[in-house]
């Protein structure tokens, strides 16, 4: 017989125990040692039974405990100090009250999951964990940041392992994450659902300074399915999704508005949130501003990041869809369905015209990027269809690398290591302080990393345990784990999909083995990590790696290890020695995993793609060689393996495995030192943080702020500016253009000792309908590739308005003969260093309001 209601009882706090309750309501805990270590104190092992979460912990330990921790002195004392500690956190000026001390800025994070702790269980994977590190690292930083996103009540998938090792999904509801969020009944708000309204309730978490709103749907009022909206994290078919991203999207916003929250810039964390623009241009529309007018008042102050390398990760709904669920919502602002459908069209690359999340959160955004200098190029490329005129590195998405929030997860003695070499404030320091770390003796990360790799084999035994996965051939489970101090560990634990190969070993298998098998060098691998539920391929892969290790006897030293989460992965990056990294170029849009590992003193050993493509110096890991172009799949994976066994064979484990005459492997432990050394200051999420305050969030705000004053007389007049320039740009023509060279190559004088070729342009532009100051025109210059007009590299000169005239000409659009006003424009460049040089003129679209140079898409060359 079941409990028909379930409810907690906690443990009623004695006065001198009562700051637990406020170090409890604020996450910070999961991400201070101190903290940590006092709830471990109360009872350790209820402590790791809960999930390490304090308000468990606190409801079912034995008053007797809490009457004993009450008399201990000692322990009021830590108790007391890390309550005054976490409020100067809250109160203390950070760097943005230090760099912007009179920046009145209010950031809106919006993400489809945060992943704070393991504790609450509301992320997937990479995308969840960087919003959490992304929350987190703006705490540190004191950067005004609230977060917007979901309440799953099942939270994601628990996974276990059938005999066969497919995997398999379990949804339940774990009350003791509620106890992690505030729930005010004042805090709901009714949102439109089609013909129906859903009553959505918000909870809060306070992560450090900064408050993380979760939308919930799990209400008695709601009827099901409205009532399910929320239920879990990206189950369900294209229905539940589109409504879980109303939810999120307008949701988000009528949540802000409902708790008064003013928000300056809006940053969409991928596509899932786009449908906030939608409410922000219906608020728009309310004030008075036309459709246009609203949609430049949204461009700008909304942001867009982009975290998907493939067409296949964006989410598309078809119009029915979009017609059932948000056609009465568009009909209450006046929005045609066509209109708002053609914000999402879709390219021609994608291969349909369905409704596309990622078309619409670019064109309503007024900045974009993707997530390393890599995935920058491949965004524009991937999306230049939204801009067919301008060459693909022109189109305005840039990129900031991803970075992680180092104290999440890095291992306590490097965190003491490094707080005595630099400062407490080691994550916020800067590149150059980091030559200091050159100093440490290496063997002090080596005593770290050695005590990591016994508590990374306990956390793993402990783990498999708990698995149903019966991995002996006779059936018998069996969770042993033949990991020594002094083996060498491979450590590969992400979401198991194709791209990211994790089975590209087993390619070789007799190699692989060898090297299994090897009693003087004894080499270990550790994976983990989830298949979406729907992605067989990423299933079969999981299964491969199980079938491998049980049919050939290396279970214990091939390891999978079930029901993957920040516990583990923490686990793992601070005890393995290298950070294993197989993806298929260029599909690993940053890869932040292998950044916590760095952070631990793990080397990576990657292919060349994301964040490792860009920080990768030969010196601070390994990187084996990728395929050439012109390979189909199978034969880079073909090529790749081979070369990664080859990196394996011949520079890893001879590295790894060469001791001096005391016995210490100071060569391996000398790289680990640089590559942290290298690393640690440019991965750190306060260098992410920092980048996107500087180089969005204050802009943005400080040019909407501008375009606001006055009734927005700024957007106003930048939205008829806009309308003249695309009505008028087809008139727009580079009429005639004269080369004046100037002095002889062999009579100019070079500074730099080679040729010189003095040239001057003089350019005629027609612009009919528009004026001089509308437009920019450009000189692109530089030496060509040999037997190409490709530029091998280029200079930028912007051509000088010196005047114009009107004439009578045929012009080539086809008009007849009639007075045409022509721009005149100068422009003079130096063609330095021999060999062939080319150059291009391009006019475009000019105003000092823009938000990026070619935001406009219109462009026109010679």
């Amino acid at each position: 017989m079941k409990a028909s209601h379930v409810f907690n009882v906690g443990s009623k706090l004695p006065e001198l125990l009562l700051p637990l309750n406020e170090i409890v309501g604020n996450l910070r805990w999961s991400w201070h040692v101190p903290s940590a270590e006092l709830f471990r104190w109360i009872d350790p092992e209820l402590w790791e039974s809960t999930k390490r979460n304090p308000a468990a912990l606190l409801d079912r330990v034995p008053m007797a405990r809490i009457a004993e921790l009450a008399s201990d002195p000692r322990f009021v004392e830590q108790l007391n100090k890390i309550a005054a500690d976490l409020r100067r956190h809250r109160s203390s000026s950070g760097y943005f009250q230090i760099k912007y001390p009179h920046e009145n800025l209010q950031v809106a994070y919006f993400s489809p999951e945060f992943g704070i702790t393991e504790a609450l269980p509301q992320y997937s994977g990479g995308l969840g964990v960087l919003a959490g590190d992304h929350l987190k690292s703006a705490s540190s930083l004191g950067i005004p940041i609230v977060g917007v996103g979901l309440y799953y009540r099942d939270g994601y998938f628990s996974q276990s392992l059938r005999s066969d090792g497919w995997q398999h999904e379990t949804y339940s509801h774990d009350p003791d994450t509620d106890r992690l969020v505030s729930s005010d009944p004042s805090h709901r708000f009714e949102l439109p659902i089609g013909n129906d309204s859903l009553t959505v309730a918000i909870r809060i978490a306070t992560v450090g300074r900064i408050t993380l709103l979760l939308l919930d749907t799990d209400l008695e009022v709601n009827e099901v399915p409205l009532r399910n909206v929320s239920d879990r994290l990206y189950g369900g078919d294209r229905t539940h999704r589109l409504l879980q991203e109303i939810l999120l999207g307008i949701g988000g916003v009528r949540a802000l508005d409902a708790l008064g929250v003013r928000a300056d810039v809006f940053h969409m964390n991928e596509g899932h949130a786009g449908f906030l623009t939608l409410e922000r241009i219906r608020k728009f529309r309310a004030s008075g501003l036309n459709m246009q007018e609203a949609i430049e008042a949204t461009r700008a102050t909304t942001m867009f990041t982009t975290h998907t390398p493939v067409p296949a990760g964006i989410d598309r709904f078809d119009r029915g869809l979009i017609e059932t669920y948000l056609g009465p919502y568009l009909k209450s602002m006046d929005l045609d369905l066509d209109e708002f459908l053609a914000l999402g069209s879709a390219g021609r690359d994608f291969g349909s015209d369905e409704f596309n999340m990622a078309h619409m959160g670019l064109r309503l955004s007024g900045r974009a990027n993707g997530v390393s200098r890599d995935h920058g190029f491949v965004s524009r490329e991937l999306f230049s269809d939204l801009w067919p005129q301008l060459d693909v590195s022109q189109i305005p998405i840039e990129h900031v690398t991803n970075g992680v929030h180092a104290r999440s997860w890095t291992l306590a003695k490097i965190d003491e290591l490094l707080s005595k070499t630099l400062l407490d404030s080691w994550p916020e320091a800067d590149v150059k302080e980091y030559d200091r770390f050159l100093e440490v003796n290496p063997l002090e990360i080596a005593s770290a990393k050695r005590t990591a790799k016994m508590v990374l084999v306990d956390a793993i035994e402990r783990r498999l345990k708990k698995s149903d996965y019966k991995v002996a051939r006779d059936g018998q489970s069996t969770h042993s784990v033949s990991i020594t101090p002094d083996a060498l560990v491979i450590g590969f634990a992400r979401r198991f999909a194709p791209y990211k190969r994790a089975t590209l070993l087993l390619r070789d298998k007799d190699r692989l083995l060898a090297m299994l098998r090897n009693s003087e060098r004894p080499v270990a691998f550790v994976f983990a990590g989830k298949a979406h539920p729907a992605d067989d391929p990423g299933k079969e892969m999981i299964a491969s790696i199980l079938s491998f290790a049980r049919d050939n006897g290396v279970s214990d030293r091939f390891i999978f290890v079930p029901d993957y989460d920040i516990s583990i992965a923490r686990s793992l990056y601070q005890g393995v020695d290298v950070w294993l990294n197989t993806p298929r170029r260029p599909l690993e849009a940053s890869g932040t995993s292998g950044m916590k590992a760095a952070m631990n003193g793990t080397l990576n050993c990657s292919i060349l793609d994301g964040w490792w493509s860009e920080c990768y110096d030969a010196k601070n890991g390994f990187a084996p060689t990728s395929a050439p172009d012109g390979l189909d799949n199978n034969e880079i994976d073909a090529y790749e393996t081979a070369s990664i066994f080859e990196t394996l064979e011949e520079e890893v484990i001879p590295l790894y495995f060469n001791k001096n005459a005391n016995g210490d492997r100071l060569a391996w432990y000398e790289m680990v030192r640089y590559s942290m050394a290298s690393l640690v200051p440019y991965i750190s999420g306060a260098r992410m943080v920092k980048d996107y305050t500087d180089d969005f969030y204050v802009p943005l705000a400080r040019r909407s702020e501008r375009l606001f004053e006055d009734d927005f007389a700024g957007i106003k007049e930048l939205t008829q500016w806009k309308a003249k320039i695309r009505a008028a740009f087809e008139n727009v023509r580079i009429y005639s253009f004269d080369v004046v060279p100037g002095l002889p190559a062999e009579e100019s004088n070079d500074d730099d000792g080679g040729s010189s070729d003095l040239r001057e342009l003089h350019i005629e532009v027609s612009a009919e309908g528009l004026a001089a100051q509308d437009l920019r025109v450009e000189v692109l210059y530089g030496p060509v590739l040999p037997g190409s007009t490709e530029f091998a590299r280029y200079e930028t000169l912007e051509a000088t308005f010196t005047g114009s005239y009107m004439t009578s000409h045929e012009l080539s659009h086809g008009k007849d003969e009639q007075p045409t006003e022509v721009n005149l424009y100068r422009a003079a460049f130096d063609a330095k260093g021999g060999g062939t040089f080319g150059y291009l003129i391009q006019v475009f679209p000019s105003n000092p309001n823009l938000a990026k140079e070619f935001e406009m898409g219109l462009r026109i060359h010679s």
